[in-house]
């Protein structure tokens, strides 16, 4: 065997040591990257720690931690969107005792590099009585290995155009069509804080002064947000034409300065196409209906000028 065989075959075996949360391992853990490429990574939790956390019984492996004490638990759909999963393949067939590979699957990248994390843990003890109890208790607790998964960022992210929300620029417009269901924005710097906020499920309506449930008036509408960037998309496009507001300011312990000496924030306006032309049509305003019919009514005499 020549000496490349040898060397290739060792680096093989060092990759996969490197990916295998082993008893040995426990106490440091082990990291892994998913690949841009095929968004996807796989590691392996070991003979006597191959139980996968988080899961659950009846639905498998839907989501991950976001804590690296392993808790909080997200789900990975609303994370890294459709079609992310996680397929746990037992290295002997349907034993349950030997290793199992963890293959995870993203459906998108963030646009921001995260990190989120697994778990590879030992079976829980379920017989002994007083302190045998205890004591198997608490050996589980020690086997635990945690395993860091880096998402990087999406690749394209930085190419697609971000708006800033400036007090110098005070509004900003920004169009959703068919073609587009998603638009995107920042808050600058000096003027972080958005309202309403990503939890409040609420929207200022066109006037940008009066909230309203975002769900009532758009209810496949979402915003998303990752760092500093929003993004505000729908699923299905109104009937009619519509506008709404956010707005970006700054955070109340910055607001020093009297009202009269400060533009408080910036508003991002976002006006969105009817999803149909009969939509387009009833939203056309009955003042610009009656200039189109007169146009037509008036004689062509009336048009020679004086």
């Amino acid at each position: 065997m020549s000496s490349t065989v040898l060397a290739n075959t060792g680096d093989a075996e060092a990759q996969v040591s490197k990916n295998s949360c082993t008893t040995s391992a426990a106490s440091s853990g082990i990291s892994v990257e998913v690949d841009k490429s095929t968004k996807k990574v796989s590691f392996t939790c070991g003979a006597g720690i191959n139980e996968v956390q988080p899961s659950n019984e009846q639905s498998g492996i839907t989501q991950c931690y976001t804590k690296e004490v392993l808790t909080e638990p997200k789900d990975l759909v609303s994370l890294f969107g459709d079609g992310s999963q996680v397929t746990v393949t037992p290295s002997n067939g349907e034993s349950s005792d030997g290793d199992k590979t963890v293959t995870l699957k993203l459906g998108k990248l963030p646009q921001t590099t995260q990190t989120i994390y697994f778990g590879c843990t030992g079976k829980s003890a379920t017989t002994g009585e007083g302190q045998e109890t205890l004591a198997v208790a608490a050996k589980d607790e020690e086997q635990k290995c945690v395993v860091t998964v880096t998402v990087p960022a999406d690749p394209d992210a930085n190419s697609k155009p971000k708006t800033p929300c400036t007090l110098e620029r005070q509004n900003i417009y920004l169009e959703l069509t068919s073609g587009t269901k998603s638009v995107s924005f920042q808050c600058d710097t000096d003027i972080p804080t958005l309202t309403p906020g990503v939890d409040s499920k609420a929207i200022f309506d066109e006037t940008c002064a009066k909230e309203v449930p975002l769900a009532d008036m758009l209810p496949s509408a979402k915003l998303a947000t990752e760092g500093s960037r929003y993004t505000f998309s729908v699923d299905e496009l109104p009937e009619t034409a519509a506008a709404f507001c956010y707005k970006c300011s700054a955070p109340a312990t910055q607001k020093g300065k009297a009202p009269e000496q400060q533009t408080v924030a910036c508003n991002v306006k976002i006006n969105i196409s009817p999803g149909s032309l009969e939509g387009a049509a009833t939203s056309a305003t009955p003042g610009s209906f009656l200039a189109l019919i007169s146009a037509l009514l008036v004689p062509s005499s009336f048009l020679v000028s004086f």
